[in-house]
């Protein structure tokens, strides 16, 4: 058994005896595939700051208490520089951990120009503010943020298709274009989330503005799923992140 499943093993330990939400992250998508099966007898979610994250924490929740994003110990982080100066992930990467951090306390590091957003546990977000200052020699400034959209200058690759329904096991086929034997197994898997909630039921139903992660295939944003054609077939467009 990894350290990661461990550390879920205890969490969950931990929600049942104390009746607590409990945290455990930043995940990779690795990672969170790794402990997928371990959460699915219990109230849980991926979150890692925005509907589409890569790294992500796992909530596990009692079952008093309603799944809530705002609960997760995530705090975005801004950082705005020249434009001119061309950092990059690894830039950012590499001056959160000169700081000692541990990988597990970064999410996501969204970079684009002139400005970038990490995704922190909450406990550090104060520091990583406090000690920097430059980031790949370049002068940065920080601020603590609530919430923010981090999507909004991200590229897209736009598709569509026509499917017999906006059954979730239809959506996931057109999506990766393997077809429902296929999509009826990543949904087994439990590596299929819709607005960052883990599918369970082949049945459950896709709509406009849903946001889709499926782990080794991308992530998408459903743009239109009311349409039909004369022959009654539906027809989804959808925005995939590139």
């Amino acid at each position: 058994m990894s350290d990661i499943t461990d550390r879920v093993k205890d969490a969950k330990n931990l929600c049942f005896i104390k009746s607590q939400p409990r945290f455990v992250g930043f995940l990779s998508p690795e990672e969170a595939a790794e402990v997928t099966a371990q959460v699915l007898n219990c109230k849980h979610l991926f979150f890692g700051g925005y509907n589409m994250a890569d790294r992500t924490y796992v909530g596990l929740f009692p079952d008093w208490c309603e799944i809530s994003e705002d609960l997760f110990p995530i705090t975005p982080i801004s950082f705005t520089f020249r434009e001119c100066d061309k950092l990059t992930h690894r830039d950012f990467l590499g001056t959160l951990m000169s700081l000692g951090l541990k990988r597990s306390a970064i999410g996501d590091i969204v970079v684009q120009n002139g400005n970038a957003v990490v995704f922190a546990n909450t406990d550090i977000a104060g520091y990583i503010v406090s000690q920097v200052q430059k980031v790949g020699g370049v002068g940065v400034t920080l601020k603590i943020e609530t919430k923010v959209d981090v999507t909004k200058n991200i590229n897209f690759l736009e598709c569509s298709a026509t499917i017999s329904s906006n059954r979730v096991d239809n959506v996931v086929a057109a999506l990766t274009a393997k077809g429902r034997t296929n999509a009826t197994k990543l949904i087994a898997e439990g590596i299929v989330t819709i607005n960052s909630k883990q599918v369970t039921k082949n049945t459950q139903l896709v709509n406009n503005g849903d946001a889709v992660s499926i782990r080794k295939y991308g992530k998408f944003i459903i743009t239109s799923a009311d349409e039909k054609t004369k022959k009654g077939r539906l027809i989804i467009e959808w925005k995939k992140y590139i």
